[in-house]
């Protein structure tokens, strides 16, 4: 199938983990600028419009326009999202924190904690989420894990937290200073604040980016996303690093790339 087309099917996909999709578009990309140099900038453009909550893409693409050897840092970042080290950061963290049997929430999308919970202490899970996104979650979690799972509405994200030790945030993207989040985990966010429940910032490769480009992502992302503070979180989880939310965040592994974001497609 020619690189086009695969894009075009990367640019309507639905409901698919972001780190796949990243994946893919780094290899389709590097593909089409072999092909057509030229095509390159405004199928990025395009891309980042069509999924603008989908933080990994703007990653790939940033690496991908400023690179020198577009191909090669395609393969880099490919390689780079398969090797993403957070689920075993995350799940190392949790062992150590939490002992077996405690409630643990989990928020969609929950493609990072599911690695990380497959290889954890059986917790009490409760997913927060809404309609489609949570039968999803759900049967992953029941699929993968061998803990009692429970689904709870994000109308229900305060009842949910009662009782539980930590809530685990995957995010869409992060700033220098904020997190954009699915609706659900915004929800649950603000009940943890309410509950007094830590709250950990799950922040997967290509997640953190430059203030311009996750700026551009929120303002495109409209309703489909909120912006929480990252003063909100209680701890970050990165490929590199488990600690402060805004060190995690300052790990920034791509450029600004202005470009990107100069003219929409």
């Amino acid at each position: 199938m020619h690189p086009i087309e695969r894009l075009r099917w990367i640019a309507g996909a639905e409901d698919e983990p972001a780190a796949s999709l990243a994946h893919e578009a780094a290899l389709c990309l590097g593909e089409l600028a072999q092909q057509d140099p030229t095509a390159l900038l405004t199928a990025c453009r395009r891309l980042v419009d069509r999924q603008p909550c989908c933080g990994p893409l703007w990653w790939v693409s940033a690496r991908l326009v400023t690179a020198a050897d577009p191909f090669d840092a395609g393969c880099r970042a490919a390689a780079a999202l398969c090797s993403d080290e957070t689920p075993q950061r995350l799940s190392k963290a949790l062992r150590a924190s939490f002992a077996g049997g405690e409630t643990v929430v989990v928020t969609t999308p929950a493609e990072i904690a599911v690695g990380a919970l497959q290889s954890s202490k059986p917790y009490m899970l409760r997913a927060v989420s809404s309609g489609r996104s949570l039968r999803r979650c759900l049967n992953i979690l029941a699929d993968t894990s061998s803990s009692e799972v429970t689904g709870w509405s994000e109308n229900q994200a305060y009842e949910a937290l009662e009782g539980a030790c930590v809530a685990l945030v995957e995010v869409l993207a992060a700033g220098s200073t904020a997190a954009l989040l699915s609706p659900s985990a915004a929800a649950t966010v603000r009940a943890a604040r309410a509950q007094q429940v830590g709250v950990w910032a799950v922040v997967g490769t290509g997640r953190a980016l430059p203030d311009g480009l996750f700026e551009a992502a929120g303002t495109r992302a409209g309703e489909a996303a909120d912006t929480v503070s990252l003063l909100e979180f209680s701890l970050a989880i990165s490929p590199g690093l488990v600690g402060d939310p805004f060190s995690v965040a300052a790990q920034v592994t791509c450029p600004s790339s202005p470009e990107l974001v100069g003219r929409r497609s």
